[in-house]
């Protein structure tokens, strides 16, 4: 299994690509698992429907089940490792955000002047404009070029994704 973070700043297109890449995956046959970070609260749960009222009763979980889609409701905030060591072994795993994490991570900028190449994380670049750097760098259109080096990666994160933890309450 794969597993890449996508970070860069709000707005510089990281959910954009990462639809693009996943669409691309899919299309190519493999299966993929989608996460995002989030520093926000926010609920799928509408204030007053039946899932809020259980929730505000004392309910830890709610867990929607239909036959195309099943959506899991935690009041338990999770780590990432926690989240990885619970999902379901796909192909390759997109990470939206949690640049801090031990994982690797495509940046997404605006422009290579923008770019934050904080993370020691960081294996590749998506930027509008040109960069010089050691690392590869990526047209947002260039789709088939990222997945192709997604696919390229190495394997990580098979047993415990080297993150510790065995809760697969997610």
């Amino acid at each position: 299994m794969k597993v890449i973070a996508v970070t860069g700043r709000s707005g510089e297109g990281k959910t954009t690509l990462i639809e693009k890449v996943a669409k691309e995956l899919s299309a190519r046959g493999f299966s993929v698992t989608y996460i995002k970070h989030s520093h926000h609260d926010f609920s799928f749960a509408p204030e007053g429907k039946d899932t809020s009222r259980i929730l505000g009763s004392g309910a830890m979980r709610a867990i929607f089940c239909g036959e195309r889609i099943t959506v899991d409701i935690s009041k338990k905030g999770r780590s990432l490792g926690d989240v990885l060591n619970a999902v379901d072994r796909g192909d390759v795993v997109l990470v939206e955000g949690f640049g801090n994490e031990d994982i690797p991570a495509i940046e997404v900028t605006g422009s290579g002047d923008d770019s934050l190449l904080r993370g020691k994380n960081i294996v590749a670049l998506v930027s509008r404009s040109r960069v010089g750097t050691h690392i590869p760098v990526f047209s947002p259109e260039d789709i088939d070029g990222i997945v192709k080096f997604i696919l390229g990666m190495p394997d990580g994160r098979d047993d415990d994704h080297g993150q510790g933890g065995t809760d697969d309450s997610v």
